[in-house]
C-alpha cells in the first residue's frame, strides 16, 4: 500500500523505506478494533507497545544472531534495526481493556470499542 494510501487511514510510519517498519493490518468487528503486526526474529523481550492520544506506538528492535561464528555473507537483504511505527487508532477504543499476544512472528492488540477518554499514556504488556 503507498505511503499516500496509508496517511489517508491516519496510519503513520516514521521509517525511511517500507522494510525498516513491521507491516500491519487493522481490523474491525462490531465490538473489538484488532490489529495483527508482522514482527519475525524479534524477540518478546525486544517489543514496546504504549497508547497515547489515540495512537498505538509499536517499538522494538530486530536483532542479528551473533551465534553464527566465523561466516562471510555472499547475500545479505534482511536488516537488523530499531523500528517505531505510530499507528492512529481510527475509532474511539477502550485503552484500559488492551490485550497484546506475541506468536510465531505476529503481534496481535486487541481493543475494545466504546467511548474513551484520552490524554495519558498507558503501557501495554506483551504476554
Amino acid at each position: 500500500m503507498s505511503r499516500m494510501k496509508l496517511d489517508m487511514l491516519g496510519i503513520k510510519a516514521e521509517a525511511r523505506e517500507a522494510e525498516d517498519y513491521p507491516l500491519l493490518d487493522l481490523l474491525e468487528t462490531p465490538d473489538q478494533v484488532v490489529i495483527e503486526a508482522d514482527l519475525p526474529g524479534v524477540k518478546l523481550e525486544d517489543i514496546s507497545l504504549s497508547y497515547l492520544d489515540g495512537a498505538l506506538i509499536i517499538e522494538g528492535r530486530k536483532r542479528e544472531d551473533t551465534e553464527k561464528g566465523n561466516v562471510r555473507y555472499l547475500c545479505m537483504e534482511r536488516t537488523f534495526s530499531r523500528f517505531k511505527r505510530t499507528l492512529q487508532i481510527p475509532v474511539p477504543v477502550n485503552a484500559a481493556s488492551v490485550k497484546a499476544r506475541y506468536k510465531n512472528g505476529v503481534l496481535t492488540v486487541t481493543f475494545g470499542k466504546v467511548m474513551e477518554k484520552r490524554g495519558r499514556p498507558i503501557r501495554i504488556p506483551v504476554e
